[in-house]
């Protein structure tokens, strides 16, 4: 079941649907049907039409003049079925790399192109392995696998993943934020783990430490005991001699 697209709050990265909007402002050459007044715009001033000359103009504006049939759009030079296979072959042959072939907004300007002038685009309905269709679902499919091996090699600072188009990487920048912040928490727990260890073990340590003063100190009042109590036996047993001799004056 389709849900609907959430609005964009001004805060955070733009949704998908908010990325294929602004590639309407690429511009697109159109040949127009006919004579049409120039027009003042504020991305720009857009001269007369002058058929069977070509112009350029903004995709928006070509598809509201498409829609009512006063142009038709010229395809980009990348978008056929004989393009969009040869890089669909390399991409296979590459799996550690991206085409770079391909523009910036590559997919959502295809999907927008062949939703409402599919009669101006080339192979549009070749039908088959040759449908253009079918050869940029498939080329979506195997950049997505690719970029999804590549999360595997995710680290908690940034994920490069040179040759991505917007909407890929708007696509994918959900999942692999959460990815990451989840990478970043497990590092910093690890981290404290690893402080709390340092920290118990110099603890023991300087546990030992007193441990083996207290014993040294223990022995040394022993002895110093022992030998206090034997210098007074001695003075004891000296002051019983000199008792001795007074007497023996006495009876003298």
């Amino acid at each position: 079941m389709a849900t609907a697209a959430q609005p964009h709050t001004g805060v955070g990265p733009l949704t998908p649907f908010e990325v294929s909007f602004l590639a309407e402002n690429e511009p697109i050459t159109i040949v127009p049907r006919q004579r049409l007044d120039g027009l003042d715009l504020i991305s720009g001033y857009i001269p007369s039409f002058r058929p069977p000359q070509r112009a350029t103009i903004p995709l928006w504006l070509a598809l509201v003049l498409k829609k009512q049939k006063r142009c038709n759009i010229v395809a980009p030079t990348w978008l056929n079925s004989h393009n969009i296979e040869t890089i669909l072959e390399w991409e296979n042959l590459n799996l550690n790399a991206f085409s770079p072939a391909l523009p910036w907004r590559w997919l959502e300007t295809a999907e927008i192109l062949l939703d409402a002038a599919a009669d101006d685009i080339p192979d549009a309905g070749l039908g088959g392995d040759r449908d253009l269709r079918v050869l940029l679902r498939g080329l979506r499919e195997v950049r997505q696998t690719k970029a999804r091996e590549g999360l595997k090699q995710l680290e908690s600072s940034y994920l490069q993943m040179n040759g991505l188009g917007l909407l890929e990487i708007t696509e994918l920048r959900g999942f692999a934020g959460s990815v990451v912040d989840g990478l970043r928490r497990l590092g910093a727990t690890r981290e404290e783990n690893r402080r709390a260890e340092e920290e118990e073990g110099m603890d023991e340590d300087d546990d030992d430490t007193q441990s083996t003063v207290y014993g040294r100190s223990t022995v040394g009042r022993a002895s110093t005991v022992g030998r206090s109590s034997a210098a007074v036996r001695g003075s004891s047993a000296a002051g019983g001699r000199s008792s001795v001799g007074l007497d023996n004056e006495d009876d003298f």
